[in-house]
């Protein structure tokens, strides 16, 4: 787990947050919550304890955040482009 905000290319920040749900508690086995803060986009995972543990959120994570630095980097190309 990363402590402190990165950069990553182009212009997205990542830093993690702690959740204020009781732990287990999600309405879906897996819901990517998104809000506009500002000029940033703040981002929610919530999961089932019980079917996802957290580096398998963390691995999620990570390839959310590769596919967002793709888009922000080429967002003319088409969809079915990004990897």
């Amino acid at each position: 787990s990363v402590d402190e905000a990165t950069q990553a290319p182009g212009t997205l920040d990542v830093a993690p947050v702690q959740a204020d749900a009781p732990e287990g508690l999600s309405k879906a086995d897996l819901t990517l919550y998104a809000r506009p803060l500002g000029e940033r986009l703040f981002l929610k995972w919530s999961y089932r304890t019980s079917l996802f543990d957290p580096a398998s959120i963390q691995r999620a994570a990570v390839a959310f955040e590769a596919l967002l630095d793709q888009i922000l980097e080429h967002p003319e190309s088409p969809i079915d482009d990004y990897a």
